[in-house]
């Protein structure tokens, strides 16, 4: 989902907590060449882009201290980043992004053409991703045992019923990063299972990319003849002009949709634009069945995405970013949660970074990841395994939350029916 580190991947701290920023030469510029040139004003189409950012001079010197101590083609593991490319929010909290059109996930069920549920479910896929901060911002990175939890209670515009739908996501690994969430609505039968495990980014100079690894399965039932699971997986995120030039955000990357049941799959490409031709946040794709394509995908993931019958040529509109509202989550307040739930465990840190107090948010963040460090240090020295809380792992690796059956007893078919084993634990 839009879930994923945009900013050198999912290792941001340093193994001693210091700093590594500190008084560095400034980047280098490339005086001759404008494109290139972090001076040089931006494009028509990199102005338009919502993750394009100019940094000040100052933060440019920061980052270029940091990015001195990275060897090109090596992963990036151990760095502390300064707050002002960080999000005010955990990781965890970020991912409920891919949540907020529910109107495209929660009436799939009710769809009888199992054609046209498979199609919904890409649609929906499409509305992932669209949802960020302005900028480049990578969100705070959750520390082992965090949670996160929220809902959403949706009217129907027609008759002014109130759905609700829940989440909970927890952080399982932190080296190397592992997170799981799970969303679901029993009364409109939806069930999604998450697992989440970015590779650490690598780095290539003007540019840092970090691969998605991990599943999402959705389970949708009408509890009487639609009882299907859906497999999806996760696109990478390239962030370029690090040195110089524009600091713009890409998704990229090859993904497929599929549902073992019907037999539908999709194949879409999130493309990388290329120096010369190209443009942002492109996607292509196809549906097909039995081998055949049915339909082929177009457009840009951040705005409008069509899709074309193969038989007929017709082309339609499959998902507009502008047409779509997005709903807000209720959230506990902190002095509800517990200690370890994200809101309340960053607290100081966000509240710093909210007022501009970046040495305050740097030196709180610091504090908790002395402690977390600490903690990982016991574990290891008593040759202690981590056990995550809320999330249970089946025979093939795959975490799923302490009550995905329980959930999935709800939304299913009285007769018990089952689309797939992979809901055994």
């Amino acid at each position: 989902m839009n879930a994923f580190k945009s900013m050198f991947g999912m290792g941001a701290e340093s193994s001693d907590g210091k700093s590594s920023a500190g008084s560095s030469p400034q980047p280098p510029k490339n005086e001759n060449d404008s494109s290139n040139n972090s001076d040089a004003p931006l494009s028509a189409e990199e102005a338009n882009h919502h993750d394009a950012e100019v940094l000040e001079d100052q933060n440019k010197s920061i980052i270029w201290a940091i990015i001195k101590q990275i060897k090109i083609g090596s992963e990036v593991k151990h760095l502390q980043l300064p707050t002002f490319v960080l999000q005010p929010r955990s990781l965890l909290e970020k991912l409920t992004d891919s949540f907020v059109h529910p109107e495209l996930l929660l009436n799939i069920p009710n769809i009888s053409d199992p054609e046209q549920r498979f199609i919904s479910v890409v649609r929906f896929y499409m509305s992932c991703w669209h949802t960020r901060p302005k900028g480049v911002r990578n969100p705070l990175n959750p520390v082992i045992g965090e949670f996160f939890q929220c809902r959403w209670n949706v009217a129907d515009a027609k008759s002014n019923h109130t759905t609700t739908s829940n989440y909970f996501a927890e952080q399982l690994s932190h080296h190397p990063p592992h997170s799981a969430f799970c969303y679901w609505n029993i009364e409109k039968g939806v069930a999604v299972n998450g697992n989440l495990a970015p590779t650490y980014a690598k780095f290539m100079g003007n540019s840092a990319e970090t691969k998605l690894q991990g599943m999402i399965k959705i389970h949708l039932s009408n509890k009487k003849d639609v009882d299907e699971e859906y497999e999806l997986t996760f696109p990478g995120a390239c962030v370029r002009g690090i040195l110089f030039g524009t600091l713009l955000l890409e998704i990229v990357g090859k993904v497929y949709i599929q549902c073992k049941k019907t037999g539908y799959r999709a194949d879409i490409d999130f493309k990388s634009k290329g120096m010369f031709r190209g443009k942002y946040n492109q996607i292509s794709g196809s549906i097909q069945s039995k081998g055949k394509d049915l339909y082929t995908l177009a457009g840009f993931w951040d705005s409008v995405v069509t899709i074309t019958n193969c038989k007929t040529k017709e082309t339609t509109e499959l998902f507009d970013a502008s047409k779509h509202k997005e709903h807000e989550k209720l959230v506990p307040p902190e002095e509800e949660q517990q200690p370890n739930e994200s809101r309340r465990y960053w607290l100081k840190v966000v509240k710093n970074m909210l007022a501009g107090n970046e040495d305050e948010a740097l030196e709180e963040k610091r504090k908790l990841e002395a402690v977390q460090r600490a903690s990982e240090k016991e574990r290891k020295d008593a040759n202690i395994k981590w056990i995550p809380k809320y999330f249970k792992e089946d025979s093939s690796g795959y975490f799923y939350y302490e009550k995905w059956n329980e959930i999935l007893s709800q939304i299913r078919p009285s007769n018990g029916s089952t689309s797939s084993n992979s809901t055994k634990q």
